[in-house]
């Protein structure tokens, strides 16, 4: 019998990544035109975008969206980190499981200017019903934005190289305070 509390399924993880896949993952955030206002869903699965709710850039870096040889080492690269990151997770945590049937890769660029964030919510929802959460931080150089886990109970500003992974269900509220200088930039992975 496992004694768990809900926090235990929530890891941290130092140095997940080497260098040159971080290098290339701020080299494909910082090309032109790609950060668009990022939303949320109602219960109609329709799109809203309310800068009280949550207000952040982003965009999803798709396996169809890939347009150079250099994107798609990327993405094999980002495939295989996540797979370590499960594997990893799934050692540790009895009855997490391994899901890696669909995963998905969110680039999100919480702004000062805009006083960046999101309110408690949590990822999975019937159009998408994820399984595990991961944020991986790309930089450090940012104040606030510090991402609150399990009603504030824990709380983290995210380093670069480091990443979160807790379950993507209703169990695992999360939010991310407003950032108050610089720029929070994350990459959300999903697996289904």
């Amino acid at each position: 019998m496992h004694n768990l509390q809900l926090s235990d399924y929530v890891k941290i993880y130092n140095d997940v990544a080497n260098k040159a896949l971080i290098n290339s993952l701020l080299k494909i955030i910082y090309e032109k035109g790609k950060f668009k206002k990022a939303g949320t869903y109602d219960e109609n699965g329709n799109v809203l975008y309310e800068d009280e709710i949550r207000n952040v850039e982003g965009f999803f870096f798709q396996e169809e969206s890939i347009d150079s040889v250099a994107k798609r080492v990327v993405y094999n690269k980002l495939l295989e980190l996540t797979s370590n990151i499960v594997e990893k997770y799934s050692a540790e945590i009895p009855f997490a499981g391994k899901s890696l049937q669909k995963v998905s890769f969110q680039f999100l660029n919480y702004s000062s200017e805009n006083k960046g964030h999101y309110v408690w919510h949590t990822d999975a929802n019937t159009k998408a019903p994820r399984f595990h959460t991961i944020i991986l931080g790309l930089n450090s150089e940012y104040e606030g934005g510090e991402l609150f886990v399990l009603n504030e109970k824990i709380n983290i500003k995210l380093q670069v190289n480091q990443a979160i992974v807790f379950p993507s269900n209703f169990c695992f509220p999360h939010k991310v305070n407003p950032v108050l200088s610089g720029n929070r930039k994350v990459l959300v992975i999903w697996t289904e």
